[in-house]
């Protein structure tokens, strides 16, 4: 990663809260790549698709994929991942995201030239609070879902992030003396 004023950070040094207008993107990606019924099977199935992105000014330039050796995913052609690419890069903006580190609270499209991070498309009940559309699509009723620790406005979860923050900061810099 790299902030717009030059300097390089260590890309885990940082946490994405991605906006409702992220989520929205996200299904319209969802929809556009795949049908109702394989979306309910990656529901079923508990899987998911984890996207590593990278790119510059809130633009997407690359999309990587990370999938297991699953029979949902071998049953996929080729051309549906590449659809999906496609529907990455036309929809998600990262200048929803809001980018947070101890001494920055900010957009990241305001802080950052270049950026890589992941994004996990959802499959388990815990993510699917944010994805109105396509819960209504697999039928799931708002009061069914569970919301565990995935909540960004959870003390707890705040808090080990933070924490987990600081140490990797600790790290970070008894690497960078050793060198």
């Amino acid at each position: 990663m790299q902030f717009k004023n030059g300097k390089y950070l260590h890309r885990n040094m940082f946490i994405y809260y991605f906006t409702r207008q992220n989520y929205r993107q996200l299904e319209r990606v969802l929809f556009e790549t795949f049908s109702k019924e394989q979306l309910r099977e990656f529901y079923i199935n508990q899987k998911m698709i984890s996207l590593k992105v990278r790119g510059s000014d809130g633009i997407i330039d690359e999309v990587g994929f990370q999938i297991t050796n699953h029979p949902v995913y071998r049953k996929i052609p080729i051309e549906t991942y590449h659809r999906m690419e496609e529907a990455v890069k036309r929809h998600f903006k990262v200048n929803g995201c809001n980018l947070s580190q101890s001494y920055m609270d900010c957009k990241a499209i305001e802080a950052l030239a270049w950026y890589e991070f992941d994004i996990y498309l959802p499959s388990r009940a815990e993510r699917m609070k944010y994805y109105p559309r396509l819960r209504r699509a697999l039928g799931i009723k708002k009061s069914e879902v569970e919301f565990k620790e995935f909540h960004p406005t959870s003390e707890e979860f705040l808090k080990r992030l933070e924490d987990k923050e600081k140490e990797m900061i600790k790290e970070y810099k008894s690497q960078n003396r050793r060198n």
